[in-house]
């Protein structure tokens, strides 16, 4: 068994930290992407919505999940010590288990935090053949669509996840463009 991935949250409110933590990088994303697609500042303004630059956070956030990998025999293991609900994906016939382990429960407020006597725990699963990478994808695509976007969207003052409007517009350095430096050292204080 291993593990993958980078966010693990203990609670609802680490979950929305974390989430309002990518916003630079979703930024810097969208507008890397524009440029390279040959927006200038009109076009960028026109498309790249406060719902495109959500949509970049959502997908950054729900790759950085942390899935733990295993073979059917690592994960009944596991489970049969996780005191929580289980929820598997897929065919019993297949050899290979993803899993990703919500804390802070899956149903019901999304303010409740880890370590509430009220919160079960609970493991969402894909099952899989051969392929790890797209079983882990789509594990935290599942996850965060069932999980993690309600939880996140319940409080997006505090997420920032509607607030990002267009960039600054770049100074200019001779390059088509512009420079990313202010950009970066506005995102840097943030």
């Amino acid at each position: 068994m291993h593990t993958e991935g980078q966010l693990a949250p203990e609670s609802a409110t680490e979950a929305r930290r974390s989430y309002a933590e990518l916003a630079g990088a979703a930024r810097t994303v969208t507008r890397e992407t524009a440029k390279a697609m040959g927006f200038d500042r009109e076009e960028y303004a026109e498309r790249v919505t406060d719902d495109v630059r959500s949509t970049a956070r959502d997908a950054l956030f729900a790759s950085l999940l942390e899935v733990r990998v295993g073979d059917r025999e690592a994960f009944e293991a596991w489970r049969a010590d996780f005191d929580g609900d289980v929820r598997v994906m897929g065919s019993n016939d297949v050899p290979n288990v993803a899993w990703h382990v919500v804390p802070f429960g899956a149903d019901g407020p999304p303010t409740r935090a880890a370590g509430d006597e009220s919160v079960t725990a609970v493991a969402v699963a894909a099952t899989f053949q051969d392929e790890p990478t797209a079983a882990m994808a789509t594990l935290r695509r599942t996850v965060f669509g069932r999980v993690y976007r309600d939880v996140i969207h319940a409080d997006p003052v505090e997420t920032g996840a509607h607030t990002a409007g267009p960039p600054e517009d770049d100074e200019d350095d001779g390059t088509e463009g512009g420079t990313d430096a202010a950009a970066e050292a506005e995102e840097s204080t943030q």
